[in-house]
């Protein structure tokens, strides 16, 4: 898969969904918008908002999900458990959300 935002498909979103789904959803919510109810200090955030604090280009999130951000928000890195194609989808998928 290309990476870049132009990669975005039908499919890869669909894709990103599911991902999304099983590995993100526990700590941002079922639809992205973050959470407190949840044991994680600090809330995680609202993917779905105009501000995104570790910059919200393809390449900037894709280096969150992948290298985490440790400690300051409790980011685990996923680049151990998911491949890079995974981590693109799932990439285009939370831009799709954006408002």
């Amino acid at each position: 898969m290309k990476a870049s935002w132009e990669a975005s498909t039908p499919e890869s979103i669909a894709a990103g969904k599911q991902l999304y789904t099983k590995n993100c959803a526990a700590c941002h919510g079922i639809n992205a918008t973050g959470g407190t109810g949840n044991d994680i200090a600090p809330p995680s955030p609202d993917l779905t908002d105009a501000e995104w604090m570790h910059g919200d280009s393809e390449g900037e999130i894709f280096y969150v999900i992948k290298n985490g951000i440790p400690p300051d928000l409790n980011m685990p890195a996923w680049g151990d458990r998911l491949k890079d194609p995974d981590i693109w989808n799932i990439v285009v998928f939370v831009k799709s959300l954006k408002k």
